[in-house]
């Protein structure tokens, strides 16, 4: 025999007779509001967090149940209102026109928001910039154009800085987590980018922190290595020496 087990707080089920009664409210209920231009939309029951909190209040935050997508590692959040995603579906599938066309047609009125043009806030300064790009030629296409081959570009680097760390540099493994690396002089034989990525790589893989050195002193070390003169520094929790014609890179001893 199945046990009785009872429902969490402020869950139940409905019967077959009120469910009928739902269905029929529904009905003439939608068949209302379609007669006066209104369409049906269904939202998911779980979305990004950061969807369903738009236009939230704290309160009514930290009441959402939230989850964690085991396959993406986002934070989903079970809506409780659906009037964000509502505000999401609209924004992400109807254009500005659009939005005002059926406003107009539908109440026959619209308010017109005088900071929506005022340049003393971020939004209407982006709409101006937006505007201005558009008149100089550079449209929505042209411009997801210049991204893909700005993205496209990068990941050429990248492979090149990939070949230039495999083939030019050698690191040693070590129990304590004391690795060292090893540069030949051929690792700084390739183009300025390159050669920042590929040090900067190392530098991190060494040092074992988070965050990548700065650019511009990791530009001047590289500088400095070119130089016969230069022996020893560090940076970025990295010691850097100088051996003859090779570099090598050994995590800097804090304590």
């Amino acid at each position: 025999m199945i046990k009785n087990i009872s429902l969490p707080l402020g869950i139940k089920d409905y019967p077959l007779d009120t469910i009928k009664k739902l269905d029929y409210v529904k009905e003439i209920f939608f068949m209302e509001v379609e007669t006066n231009g209104y369409e049906k939309v269904i939202t998911p029951l779980f979305e990004n967090i950061d969807s369903i909190f738009i236009g939230s209040k704290d309160d009514d935050t930290k009441k959402i149940m939230k989850m964690v997508d085991p396959l993406s590692g986002d934070i989903l959040g079970l809506r409780s209102d659906t009037t964000p995603q509502i505000a999401r579906y609209v924004t992400s599938n109807f254009s500005k026109e659009d939005l005002l066309y059926i406003t107009k047609n539908t109440f026959d009125y619209y308010i017109d928001d005088p900071s929506n043009t005022s340049l003393e806030y971020l939004r209407s300064r982006v709409r101006f910039m937006i505007d201005s790009l558009k008149k100089n030629g550079l449209d929505k296409k042209k411009f997801k154009m210049t991204f893909e081959n700005l993205i496209s570009s990068n990941n050429s680097i990248e492979f090149f800085v990939q070949k230039n760390i495999s083939k030019n540099s050698y690191i040693s493994p070590s129990k304590n987590n004391n690795n060292k690396a090893l540069l030949s002089s051929k690792f700084f034989c390739s183009t300025d980018e390159i050669i920042l990525r590929s040090f900067t790589k190392i530098l991190q893989d060494i040092s074992g922190r988070y965050f990548p050195a700065r650019g511009k002193g990791v530009s001047r070390i590289i500088n400095q290595i070119k130089q016969k003169s230069f022996t020893k520094t560090t940076i970025g929790g990295c010691v850097i020496e100088k051996i003859e014609n090779s570099v090598v890179i050994s995590k800097e001893n804090t304590k």
